[in-house]
């Protein structure tokens, strides 16, 4: 698998279309069964994404030239944002932990691995593009204990788990590269 760093600007139309269709195969399937209708507009959401400080985007191409993974992230914004997932991560850390682990450092809002190229080393290969020299080694993501093969994945990586007592399946990984 060719791993390719990608910016904003690289965004390209077909290459969103990639993207929705790799999201689609990945997000629409157990353990995470989101609706197909809620996959195809991850598009615009990716294209919004793009604009927000410190944006990442790590791209796995197969050896046929098709988009089996990605990697999308970027600087969580400090003061911690309420919006979107970040009021289920502040509730499970509480104040000091957000300001201590989240606030101003990376966030891994992405990791998409096609079901037929997992096994073979793209997610740590993605995880590890995506998360190198970032400015003060802090890194962080939200993902749900039903999904029992990233949990597992993200410990064997070596990140540290924060999980909720208040909020149950929800858990918030943070790893320091630095």
């Amino acid at each position: 698998m060719r791993i390719e760093r990608a910016g904003n600007a690289g965004l390209t139309k077909d290459l969103v279309a990639s993207i929705v269709e790799l999201y689609t195969d990945v997000f629409s399937r157990p353990p995470w069964n989101d609706p197909v209708e809620f996959c195809a507009v991850y598009g615009e959401r990716l294209l919004d994404d793009a604009q927000r400080e410190g944006f990442r985007l790590v791209l796995g191409w197969s050896d046929g030239g098709r988009l089996d993974a990605l990697g999308v992230g970027w600087t969580t914004p400090d003061p911690f944002p309420g919006d979107r997932s970040y009021g289920r991560v502040a509730s499970t850390l509480g104040p000091e932990g957000v300001a201590e682990l989240l606030a101003g450092a990376f966030v891994v809002d992405e990791l998409a691995v096609r079901p037929s190229a997992q096994g073979h080393g793209a997610g740590r290969r993605i995880l590890a593009a995506l998360t190198e020299d970032l400015p003060d080694g802090r890194a962080w993501l939200l993902t749900n204990e039903v999904a029992a093969g990233a949990v597992a994945f993200y410990r064997r990586q070596g990140w540290t788990e924060h999980a909720s007592p208040e909020r149950p399946g929800l858990v918030v990984f943070t790893t320091s590269t630095a």
